[in-house]
C-alpha cells in the first residue's frame, strides 16, 4: 500500500504541468514563423522554399529520431530524455538570436526540431510511470492538448508581438521563456521514485537498427508514413493562407538584429 502511495503521489501532477509547459513550447517554437511568412521572407530576402524549410525541418527529424528516442526513453527514463530535448532546445533557440541571418535561424529550428521528439514523444512513457490506469488516459489527453495549445499560440502571438518590435528583440522574448522553461523542467521534474530502480528489468528496450528494418518491410507502413508526411506538409502551408486573411501584410518593424 505504501509502494502505492509514493508510486502515484500527488507531485505527479506536477511533472505533468512541466511537461505540458515542454510540449507548448517545441510547437510554440514549430509554428512560430508560419503566420509571418511575408515578414520572414522580407527580412531575410529569402525564397518560398527557404522559408518551409524553417516549419519542414520538424517533420524529417521527427520520422527519423523517433525509434531512437524510444529507446533513450526505455533505458534511460523520463527524465532524463525531456531532460535531454530541454537543453537541446533552450542552445538551440540562443542561434536564433542571429535574427539577421538565415543560416543561423534555420540552424536554431534544425535544434529545435531534433529537440521536439525527445518531450513531443514523451507523454505515455509520463503517464506510464507516474499515473495509475485510470488517470493514464486523462496524462496523455492533457500531454496531447498542450500540443495544440502550443500551436495555437504560435500562430496567434507571434503575428501581433511583430508589429510592435522587431525581429531580434521577438527572439529575445522567446529564447528567455524556453531557457526559463528548460530551467525550471530541470530543477523540479524527476523520475518516479517508486520505479526509478526496477524500470529497466520491467521494460524491454528498442534496438532501433532492428526496429528501422522491421519496419520498413511493411509495405502498408511505408504508404501510411508518405500518406501522413505529406498531409503535415499539406498543415504547414495552411497557416500562410491564415495569416493572408488574419493578418494581411502588417507593417512590421524592419530591424532585423
Amino acid at each position: 500500500m505504501e509502494q502505492t502511495q509514493t508510486r502515484y503521489s500527488s507531485y505527479r501532477w506536477v511533472v505533468l504541468v512541466l511537461f505540458m509547459f515542454q510540449v507548448v513550447l517545441t510547437q510554440f517554437l514549430w509554428l512560430n514563423f508560419a503566420a509571418i511568412q511575408p515578414t520572414i521572407e522580407k527580412l531575410l530576402h529569402i525564397s518560398d522554399f527557404k522559408f518551409v524549410l524553417l516549419l519542414s525541418v520538424f517533420n524529417i527529424f521527427n520520422l527519423l529520431l523517433s525509434l531512437p528516442v524510444g529507446a533513450i526513453l526505455d533505458s534511460k527514463g523520463f527524465k532524463f530524455t525531456v531532460g535531454l530535448g530541454s537543453i537541446i532546445m533552450a542552445v538551440a533557440v540562443l542561434l536564433r538570436l542571429r535574427s539577421d541571418s538565415y543560416a543561423w535561424i534555420l540552424a536554431g529550428q534544425i535544434g529545435i526540431a531534433i529537440a521536439q521528439p525527445f518531450i513531443v514523444n514523451s507523454g505515455a512513457k509520463l503517464a506510464s510511470v507516474w499515473f495509475n490506469k485510470n488517470e493514464e488516459a486523462i496524462a496523455n489527453g492533457l500531454a496531447s492538448m498542450a500540443m495544440f495549445m502550443g500551436m495555437i499560440a504560435g500562430l496567434v502571438i507571434t503575428p501581433i508581438i511583430i508589429q510592435h518590435m522587431d525581429l531580434f528583440h521577438v527572439m529575445v522574448i522567446y529564447d528567455a521563456v524556453v531557457v526559463f522553461g528548460s530551467v525550471i523542467f530541470l530543477l523540479f521534474a524527476k523520475d518516479n521514485p517508486a520505479i526509478k530502480t526496477t524500470i529497466q528489468h520491467e521494460e524491454q528496450a528498442y534496438h532501433p537498427i532492428k526496429a528501422y528494418k522491421e519496419l520498413f518491410r511493411i509495405k502498408e507502413m511505408i504508404v501510411l508514413a508518405c500518406i501522413m508526411f505529406i498531409g503535415v506538409g499539406f498543415f504547414n502551408g495552411l497557416p500562410t493562407g491564415w495569416t493572408s486573411c488574419c493578418f494581411p501584410r502588417a507593417s512590421p518593424k524592419t530591424k532585423a538584429g
